[in-house]
């Protein structure tokens, strides 16, 4: 619901309306949110760097140390996890990454390719193996004259992501062979939960998105600058939380999103293809207090920043990030918005046209009375 004196850069849906029934709820795309912290801050004057280099992140939940790496431990693990679902949502969500391989000093960008939805088959066997099956990917298959790239080989290392009970979780497993209606893998991790601290986005845009502050957040990422009445403060506006509100603009936090799409039958052209998880180094730039239901509740808006060059494999491998602020093609959420777009003005056709034609039916059947 926009007005021509908003004067936005560009379109937001909204996440969370406290309620609110005159703000409408795009059911259509939404978003899981996690933020990391990290130790590297922006500079208060100067250009940011354009590219960053071995972001050191802080995970919100504490590591344990874990048994030494066993391939029958791993799948005894994932097995648990997975029949605890529904042995129809017994599934990953595969994508293979393509690297630069070549001796230039200016590398290509990471490419993953998205493999989709495979199911996991095999896991009521209870015979000792090492090995687990997927059933093949839709998109793998003989493509006349070409490679398809989709195509999976022996020794590649590819990336599978799972959801339960809304816990994330990702798997990295090689492939052993494949058959021909399934292919034959092995994890060489233990399955890794999400580390970051779940948040509430209000809305997203092109180029950033507003959370909901807590005093869990607070702490976890202002550290020692944390005013120790952050569990009973309200209102925000002493001195010494304007301090420390400016000192949170200076970090640099890590987000990942999970999207979480539905598109009905009748719409599913508008469907985009997204990443299982989207990662985006952002700023907070601003912070303010809203009024909701007569309680005061604070907001952080995020400016996306940085975007990664690179889809680490193993948890830690370094990657390299590409300034983006200020550039209007952010990759991740440039399509969300580009099918939204065509998807509203399609429904909004829709609308029009049945109204259209309400009127003429309306009309004839006037007509038909006055003849009658």
């Amino acid at each position: 619901m926009l007005k021509k004196q908003d004067r936005r850069q560009s379109y937001r849906y909204t996440l969370k309306n406290y309620g609110d029934s005159r703000i409408p709820l795009p059911t259509h795309i939404g978003f899981d949110a996690f933020i990391r912290n990290t130790i590297q801050g922006f500079a208060e004057e100067g250009a940011p760097p354009v590219i960053l280099k071995d972001v050191e992140v802080i995970d919100f939940a504490s590591t344990e140390d874990q048994q030494p790496f066993a391939t029958r431990e791993a799948i005894n693990e994932f097995r648990t996890i997975m029949r605890k679902k529904q042995q129809h949502v017994r599934s990953v969500y595969v994508s293979k990454v393509e690297k630069d391989d070549s001796g230039s000093l200016v590398k290509r960008k990471d490419e993953e390719l998205l493999l989709g939805e495979i199911n996991i088959l095999g896991l009521e066997m209870e015979s000792l193996r090492n090995v687990l099956y997927l059933k093949k990917s839709a998109k793998a298959g003989i493509k006349k004259g070409q490679d398809n790239p989709y195509n999976l080989k022996p020794g590649e290392k590819i990336i599978s992501n799972f959801v339960h009970d809304q816990k994330y979780y990702q798997l990295l497993i090689e492939v052993i062979g494949g058959r021909p209606q399934n292919e034959v893998v092995r994890p060489i991790e233990f399955p890794r939960q999400e580390e970051g601290l779940a948040v509430d986005l209000i809305d997203y845009s092109v180029d950033g998105a507003p959370i909901e502050s807590s005093a869990e957040l607070l702490k976890f990422l202002l550290r020692d600058a944390c005013p120790p009445d952050v569990d009973g403060e309200m209102d925000f506006t002493a001195d010494y939380w304007v301090v420390a509100l400016e000192e949170l603009q200076r970090r640099m936090i890590h987000l990942t999103f999970y999207p979480k799409l539905h598109f009905p039958a009748a719409v599913k052209r508008f469907k985009p293809e997204l990443p299982f998880k989207i990662c985006i180094i952002a700023q907070v730039v601003r912070s303010h207090v809203n009024q909701v239901d007569n309680r005061p509740v604070l907001h952080h808006g995020l400016q996306f920043c940085y975007e990664p060059q690179g889809i680490p494999l193993h948890r830690d491998d370094p990657i390299k990030w590409r300034y983006s602020r200020y550039i209007r093609d952010n990759d991740y959420f440039k399509e969300p918005h580009s099918k939204l777009s065509q998807l509203y003005g399609y429904l909004e056709n829709q609308s029009l046209t049945a109204i259209a034609n309400s009127g003429g039916n309306r009309q004839r059947r006037r007509e038909e009375s006055k003849e009658t």
